[in-house]
């Protein structure tokens, strides 16, 4: 697997007006707030076209903002362990259920599964 520094020596903590950095998502009628949100994207840089890998789908709150950012022809596999999590994700990317690919697996397990080269892989620990 190839990974590609996109910067992270120039990371930075970004804020949105109110003070938390994902506040945006508290109308969402998911009740998972990513942490970090703007911050990842930053310093990750997923570009139009792109493949990305989610190591830890959760909710789905990355997973979402990596589809749009990625628009509209990248596409994402996400992985998560936890079956009741993978559903309420799958529910929450139905908008872009043609560009995700969610798969019941543990991240521990990445090198194992045959997934192929990505432009982006995130692990949220």
């Amino acid at each position: 697997m190839h990974l590609r520094n996109r910067g992270f020596s120039n990371a930075k903590i970004l804020h949105r007006k109110g003070g938390n950095v994902d506040s945006g998502w508290m109308g969402s009628p998911f009740p998972h707030v990513p942490v970090l949100q703007t911050t990842v994207l930053h310093v990750l840089a997923p570009r139009p076209g792109e493949t990305v890998l989610d190591c830890t789908l959760g909710l789905g709150g990355h997973s979402a903002s990596f589809l749009e950012a990625i628009a509209p022809s990248g596409t994402l596999t996400a992985l998560d362990a936890d079956p009741v999590n993978l559903n309420a994700a799958r529910e929450r990317l139905t908008p872009f259920a043609d560009r995700a690919r969610l798969l019941h697996a543990h991240f521990r397990d990445v090198a194992t599964l045959g997934l192929g080269t990505f432009d982006v892989v995130f692990a949220d620990l």
